[in-house]
């Protein structure tokens, strides 16, 4: 499962790209989801 959400998030960032990631950010905000954002990007960075 994780490494699923992995390969997803890593997916996501490359199709997005920059402009997508703000408004990614922004939608996870408005569900109240930002720990999870918090914690799938601080993954990303090791």
């Amino acid at each position: 499962m994780k490494e699923l959400l992995y390969f997803l998030s890593t997916y996501m960032l490359f199709w997005i790209g920059s402009q997508g990631m703000e408004s990614l950010i922004k939608c996870c905000l408005e569900k109240g989801e930002s720990m999870y954002l918090i914690t799938y990007i601080s993954e990303l960075e090791l």
